[in-house]
This record gives structure tokens, sequence and C-alpha cells, in this order.
């Protein structure tokens, strides 16, 4: 796969792709809520082992390392199943248990919780039959949180770790796509349908043309600190309804905030400043930042600048973002401060997964080796541009910066499969924790 074709994955993850005249839309509008929600949460009592299974810990300890969990996803039991582990990769432990897949597992910010996605094991994207799960750390209380008649876009939760956002997509329309975004509790009650694609084009009136097929994309939905809104993008087939939504997390006061400057261009993810009080963006005409009602909008980048994937450094002064060129053979690496100040390029081949450590001062990242390799490497590089380390020269891939900036974790696959890896931030000690025949990926570690 070319980089072209993985950025264009890469959008389809935000994007649908439907598109529907008047007529359809008046006479076929779904009420995805009521083919989601459930009087209470649902929790398969058949499927579900409530009484998570220990596997055997690695032989080999690692010394004075901190106590946060890991949790991953792996097939060693004949099905994907979500299980945790120690960061030395003692105690790995089973939560799940059911003949489906239960697949990428992300922790609540407050690490009480963990989010994943069930699908019907073997079973592809395009089945869109993918469901939500909430469990405790532990493995118990796993509750069903939708129904299975849609693909999962992403799952995003708030802050304060009581609702989960989420972007799915249906095929219970007659093209066979169409996108939302929606909110739920943790506990199941009170899904709430924040957007649809269908009525933001039956709206405007236009539909969009990508690739084989048609259709408006609404997706990166991305919670206020407060808890309070959620901003999401939506792109179109003309340059005039594409823009930066933001709505209360309760489905009210929906606003488009505009920005005639750049009318234009497609408008990438969309981060919010850690006060609330501004939203930084990206488009195919440069990086913007502005209030978060739309006022003072400030272009960041010069005219020959542009970029996606936009990563706000912890303490907000900061902002890491990939610009793919012309041929999108190559994709740069950037940073500037988020006044617009001291624009430094720090790498050329940058694949994905642009993100700053703890302490602002360094950046880890994945790239291809040259512009015709497939090999990805994982670097990390001081935000000056100095000090750039290539932590190994194989096929490495999903790094995960430890919370307190001394390790990272990543995905391998140096022995054959995907095996997860634990390393200094210099490259040194590197350890296999899961050390397994079977496929181990998508770790995501408490507090991070």
């Amino acid at each position: 796969m070319n980089v072209k074709e993985v950025f264009i994955l890469f959008l389809i993850n935000l994007l649908t792709l439907s598109c529907y005249n008047n007529e359809i839309y008046q006479n076929d509008k779904i009420d995805i809520t009521s083919s989601l929600i459930t009087p209470s949460p649902i929790i398969s009592q058949s499927t579900v082992n409530p009484s998570p299974t220990t596997i055997t810990a690695i032989p080999t300890p690692l010394s004075n390392l901190y106590k946060e969990k890991i949790v991953f996803m792996s097939n060693r039991d004949g099905n994907y199943e979500i299980y945790v582990m120690d960061s030395n990769g003692n105690n790995q432990t089973r939560l799940t248990n059911n003949d489906s897949d239960d697949i990428y597992p992300i922790w609540s910010p407050d690490g009480k919780r963990i989010a994943f996605l069930n699908t019907p094991t073997g079973s592809d994207s395009q089945k869109r039959d993918q469901a939500i799960y909430v469990m405790d750390a532990d493995g118990t209380n796993q509750t069903k949180l939708t129904s299975s008649n849609f693909s999962i876009g992403g799952l995003y939760w708030s802050p304060d770790s009581k609702k989960i956002a989420f972007s799915p997509d249906t095929d219970k329309s007659p093209d066979g796509y169409n996108w939302y975004i929606y909110v739920v509790n943790v506990d199941g009650s009170n899904l709430t349908e924040l957007a649809n694609a269908r009525d933001l084009e039956h709206l405007s009136g236009t539909r969009a043309t990508w690739g084989l097929t048609t259709g408006t994309f609404l997706g990166n939905p991305n919670w206020s600190p407060d808890n309070k809104k959620i901003a999401f993008i939506h792109k179109s087939g003309t340059s005039k309804d594409e823009g930066i939504y933001i709505i209360n997390a309760d489905g009210t006061n929906q606003i488009k905030l505009n920005y005639d400057f750049i009318e234009s261009h497609l408008v990438s993810n969309v981060i919010w400043f850690f006060d609330g009080k501004k939203i930084v963006f990206g488009t195919n005409s440069g990086i913007y930042i502005m209030n978060s009602d739309g006022s003072n909008q400030t272009k960041l980048t010069p005219n020959n600048i542009w970029g996606d994937s936009l990563v706000l450094s912890p303490d907000g002064n900061k902002v890491a973002f990939s610009m793919p060129t012309n041929s999108y053979l190559v994709q740069e690496l950037y940073v500037l401060n988020v006044d617009g100040t001291n624009l430094i390029k720090l790498s050329s081949y940058v694949a994905s997964l642009i993100n700053w450590f703890p302490d602002n001062k360094k950046i880890i990242f994945v790239a291809n080796k040259n512009e015709n390799s497939n090999i990805l490497n994982v670097y990390t590089i001081n935000s000056d541009g100095s000090n750039r380390i290539n932590l190994n020269s194989v096929d490495d891939f999903s790094p995960i910066c430890a919370p307190d900036g001394k390790k990272i974790l990543f995905v391998s696959k140096r022995d054959g499969n995907n095996e997860i890896y634990i390393v200094d931030i210099d490259g040194s000690n590197q350890i296999n924790l899961t050390n397994n025949p079977a496929d181990d990926s998508s770790p995501s570690w408490i507090g991070y």
C-alpha cells in the first residue's frame, strides 16, 4: 500500500460515502436511535465471561517501572479478545471471552473503564456490524452500549470519563452509507444523535464525489475540556458547505464556524485548546487558529505549508503536524508555535502517529525509512529538530509514550507477527512484553 492509499484510508475513517436527493432523504430517513438504544444497558450473559482468565507472566521482569496498566487485543486464544498486563509484561489477563472479536480497546481518562468494539469474527469494515462495549478495568460489568448494525469510525471519551462520542456509518440507506455523530453515557443511557450527514447535505443541496462513491462526510468528534461541547468536521461536494461545527453534548445549539478566507479548501482534524477558548485546525491551504465561537481567525503557516494530523503540545504552546507533498509520496513533519512563529521542518517520510512527550520537548512519530521503503520505523526528536533517534531498523509502529515520559510502547513485526515492545526513550532496553506466536496489537496505556 503506498502513502497515497494510506492517506485516503485515513480520510475514510473520518468521512462518509453517501449521496441522496431530496426525495430519498424525505422517504428514507432512519431512526437509528430506536434501533440502537435499549431500555437498559445490555449485558450478554451468553457470550461475556465476567471472570478474567490469567495468562502466564513473562519470566523476565523489568525493574524500576511504574505501575500503569496496558490494555491490548490478541488472538492468542483463537479469536481477538481484550487483555490487560502490567507495564513490565507480567500478569497478562484476558478480560473478554466472546465467540466474536473484541478489538481496539481504549482506556477511559480516569483509568476506571475500557471501551472496545465487538464485531463478528472475520468481518471486515464493509459489513458494518460493530457494537460498542464498556467494561470496568478488571473486566467486570461488561455493558453493550449500541446495537450491531453499523461501522464505527472511532471512539472518543469525554474528559470526565462519563460519555463516549463516536462517528458511525450505516448500511440502512439506498446507497449503502450514511454517517452520524452520536454520544452515549457509559451506562448505555441517553444515546443522542448530534449530527447526520444527510441532514447537512439535504440542507445544503450538495453532494460530494470521492473516488467511485459519492456522499458527504462527518468525523473527528472532539470534546471540549469542560465536557459540554463537541466539535466535528463536515466535508461535502462544495467548499462553501464544508466546515467546522460545534454542538452541545446534549444535541442542542449546533453552529457552523465560518472561515470565509479558506472556502476553497478542505478541513482536516480539529483540536480544542486546553482552556476551551480556542481551536486549531488544518486545511490544504494552511494551519489556522480561531476562537471557539469562530472569531479572530488567524492563519499560522506560510502559503506553501499546509497539513493535517495536528497534535497540540501538552502545554498548548506548539503544534506538530504532517504535510503531504503534491505526490503524496512524502509526508513532512513540522512544528510551530501557536502564534505562528518558529516554523521548523523536523523530518521527511512521516507516515503517521505523531505525538508529544509529556515534557513538551520531544515528539515521537512513525516514518518510512526513505521514499521507496515500505518499512516503518519509530523515531523520537526534540521539538527544535535536534537529537533525532531511530529506535530500531525493523518494521515497528503504533508508538505510545509512557505517562511519565521515560518509556515508549510500540508494536513490532520483527518476530514475524505483531508483538508489543517497550523501550527506553534513547532506544535501549527493548523488551518483548507479549512474546507469543499470536497477534498482539492496539496497546493503550492507562492515563495516556
